[in-house]
């Protein structure tokens, strides 16, 4: 079948009017032409813009995600995958936390060990494994940046993060820094750090259907202290490396019930 995206018009030119249709976990955008003689029927995915059997893995929740990082920005992350039946390991180097979680504790207060079971009927598991970063769809690096002693962010524990899942990154796969930080931190940090330390000499990729791994920016969704906002309401910005940082990207990193702001792509200075 011929997948027309992007067109209001059917291969015959007659209009198509749109209806929503739910395949699995897919939620299509059923457009269907107006010609009773064509019976034009085009299914086209309401996450990311893709034809049906196009559609990204992350859309048809097949996707593993990994959350660098288990506390209070990471951990909540983890939840709300979770909460979507999408598989999730979490990534911490604090051994006690990684064994509180896999025995569906919580060292949270606002998160009651009843949420951190549900996770792990949907699949949660956490471990300080690096090694299971390579068989990561996605990671999401989540790790504190506290000011230092001239009132800048410290990278310490990001610079040591991307170090450490550098040697298992792959192709194809998709690396996402949340943690508060300035801007460039992305591409002038991660980006160099990760293209040194893998050893299959892979690069970000910076054109569509380049070979190389993805990465992207999307801060962090918290607002500390404010109980009167749901954590998935707080928009979120995403942008990145490529030409398709937006709808190709943002199922990977972001629930379905997420509030999104689309971002151009970072024009590199390469």
């Amino acid at each position: 079948m011929v997948i027309y995206l992007g067109m209001n018009r059917c291969a015959c030119q007659k209009p198509l009017c749109t209806r929503m249709a739910v395949t699995g976990q897919v939620v299509l955008r059923l457009r269907v032409c107006r010609n009773a003689a064509c019976h034009g029927l085009f299914g086209i995915c309401s996450r990311c813009d893709r034809g049906h059997g196009y559609c990204s893995a992350a859309c048809r929740g097949e996707a593993r995600r990994g959350i660098v990082g288990m506390g209070y920005v990471g951990l909540p992350l983890a939840l709300l995958f979770s909460a979507e039946r999408l598989r999730v390991t979490g990534f911490d180097i604090t051994e006690t936390k990684v064994n509180t979680l896999n025995s569906g504790g919580s060292y949270i207060v606002r998160i009651p060990p009843e949420a951190i079971q549900r996770a792990q009927r949907a699949g949660f598991h956490a471990t300080s494994d690096y090694a299971e970063v390579a068989s990561m769809d996605a990671v999401i690096i989540c790790v504190p940046t506290p000011l230092d002693e001239y009132h800048e962010p410290d990278l310490s524990f990001v610079t040591g993060t991307v170090k450490s899942i550098a040697p298992y990154i792959r192709e194809g796969q998709l690396i996402a820094l949340e943690s508060t930080t300035y801007p460039g931190t992305t591409e002038e940090v991660v980006v160099p750090l990760l293209e040194k330390g893998n050893p299959h000499g892979l690069k970000v990729a910076r054109a569509a259907g380049e070979f190389g791994f993805h990465v992207a920016s999307s801060p962090e969704r918290e607002d500390p202290g404010n109980d009167a906002v749901k954590r998935h309401d707080i928009p979120k910005v995403v942008g990145g490396c490529d030409p398709e940082p937006s709808n190709s990207r943002r199922p990977c990193i972001l629930p379905s019930s997420a509030v999104w702001y689309q971002s151009a792509a970072r024009q590199s200075p390469r």
